[in-house]
């Protein structure tokens, strides 16, 4: 049984390589899940209202619920658990996260997407056109700033993979390689 925890900024891809993972890995590592963090909290927040008070406790319930949720697809017989999510890339968050699964003997890697800067403003710039918008400067700096904080959190725990030039296909595959060769795995601490 593997978990795959694929973390990085807003914007890196992370949501295109889940919906990819499925038809591009079904017949090669068996049954997936493909979970999203950002899922779970609006389960409780719909509309990232939530007073500033209240946002550490939701985050912590639904974390709790998308570690649950991945442990009882594992406990189901799937073979594989993906999970994409902007806010586990930092070491003790992702040890955290991940200590139920290693406590069952599952393989858990942490995969941080990184397709560089550049990139990253266009895709910004991309998802804003399709949504019919004006591309957004500030969003494209603040997702820009976050790639920076993720790269100085960063350590050798995690694997990074540049997919600037992949397409979410070609992720998913650079994901399983990295995986089978064992990169990114993670151990308790």
């Amino acid at each position: 049984m593997v978990v795959v925890v694929i973390s990085g900024a807003l914007g890196v891809g992370k949501s295109e390589a889940l919906r990819a993972m499925r038809e591009t890995l079904i017949d090669v590592v068996g049954e997936i899940a493909v979970l999203e963090s950002d899922q779970f909290y609006m389960m409780i927040d719909p509309h990232w209202t939530c007073p500033p008070d209240r946002v550490d406790r939701y985050f912590a319930v639904s974390g709790w619920l998308l570690q649950q949720t991945a442990l009882g697809f594992l406990r189901s017989g799937f073979d594989w658990v993906a999970i994409a999510s902007n806010g586990h890339w930092r070491q003790r968050s992702a040890q955290e996260f991940v200590r139920p699964f290693l406590l069952e003997n599952v393989r858990v890697h942490h995969i941080t997407l990184d397709p560089g800067e550049d990139v990253l403003r266009q895709r910004i710039a991309y998802r804003s056109a399709a949504a019919g918008l004006i591309a957004d400067e500030r969003q494209a700096a603040e997702a820009v700033a976050m790639l920076r904080q993720v790269r100085q959190a960063l350590g050798s725990w995690t694997h990074v993979l540049d997919n600037g030039q992949l397409t979410p296909e070609a992720t998913v595959r650079a994901i399983r390689d990295a995986v089978e060769r064992g990169d990114g795995l993670m151990h308790l601490p």
